[in-house]
């Protein structure tokens, strides 16, 4: 994941939670590691006090996550499989929003504001979503890049990358079946 910073590894080189199911993403900041896990669980380790714990965050397994930015000034965000994204107090860990953004896996997730936040899927759009508005109105704008966005990255305040990597068919004459198959790298940019 692209908001994942290096680990803070034990000295055996791992990080073991007990209780909690396996991990699928980690990112975190100067004050703890927070891991994904298939579960729906975030796992925190708290790095002063070199302790474990968790809350339920989803039902379902969660993709990916961004750390709280600037101080934790931005709650946890985190996506799940099933295209619900959340956010919670980084100190509490309670939720603040939630939404359903996306019908399929959420693969990107970025603070923009305080309560504004970005997202991409699966399904080939990205979102930009406010957690103080009513739940039918919280996706604020949605971008269509066409193909599964494998990531995201916002390159400014006002500009979003999305990333795809379609696999295409390719005519070839060496080849038995007349065509070869090849990933191309497929990027849009989007003024917020």
């Amino acid at each position: 994941n692209n908001n994942c910073k290096k680990y803070y590894l034990q000295n055996n080189g791992f990080l073991e939670a007990h209780n909690t199911s396996p991990f699928q993403t980690v990112c975190q900041t100067t004050k703890a590691i927070y891991s994904g896990c298939y579960s729906g669980d975030v796992a925190v380790y708290g790095l002063a006090s070199r302790a474990w714990s968790k809350c339920l965050a989803h039902s379902k397994p969660i993709t990916c996550m961004s750390p709280p930015l600037n101080n934790d000034a931005t709650p946890l965000l985190t996506g799940t499989s099933h295209g619900s994204c959340a956010a919670h107090d980084s100190h509490t860990m309670l939720e603040v929003g939630r939404s359903s953004v996306h019908p399929e896996k959420v693969t990107w997730i970025h603070a923009w504001e305080r309560s504004s936040f970005l997202s991409a899927s699966k399904d080939g759009t990205a979102a930009l979503w406010d957690v103080r508005a009513p739940p039918k109105k919280r996706i604020i704008k949605r971008f269509t890049h066409g193909t599964d966005i494998i990531t995201g990255n916002l390159l400014s305040d006002q500009i979003l990358c999305t990333v795809s990597l379609p696999l295409e068919k390719v005519q070839c004459m060496r080849s038995r079946k007349g065509y070869v198959r090849r990933r191309s790298v497929f990027l849009n940019f989007w003024d917020i």
